[in-house]
């Protein structure tokens, strides 16, 4: 592959840091990496929003919030307060998770 398809490639992902113990350093790594290779997207959990969005500020990386993570055992209720919220926060979409069972 060469550097332009590598680069297209690259904005076809979405890139995570959703691992429950993940934290401060795990986040700025995160977004970090994102914008170096400008994915797609970072997704991040909720309470990770506002940080990832100052991060992103002016890149072309899109902010997702999965809500309802990781088992989608909240009310749609909930889901719906966590979306808005995390709209509110930064994010520019996000991904609900369904319940698992």
């Amino acid at each position: 592959m060469n550097a332009t398809e590598i680069a297209a490639l690259a904005r076809l992902i979405e890139h995570a840091v959703l691992h429950p113990t993940s934290g401060n350093a795990d986040l700025e790594a995160g977004v970090s990496l994102a914008r170096e290779c400008e994915v797609a997207a970072l997704c991040v959990k909720p309470c990770d929003v506002t940080a990832a969005a100052k991060g992103l500020a002016g890149s072309s990386v899109a902010l997702c919030a999965v809500t309802a993570f990781p088992h989608g055992n909240a009310s749609t209720r909930i889901k719906v307060a966590e979306t808005l919220a995390a709209l509110d926060d930064g994010a520019t979409s996000f991904r609900a998770r369904e319940n698992a069972r």
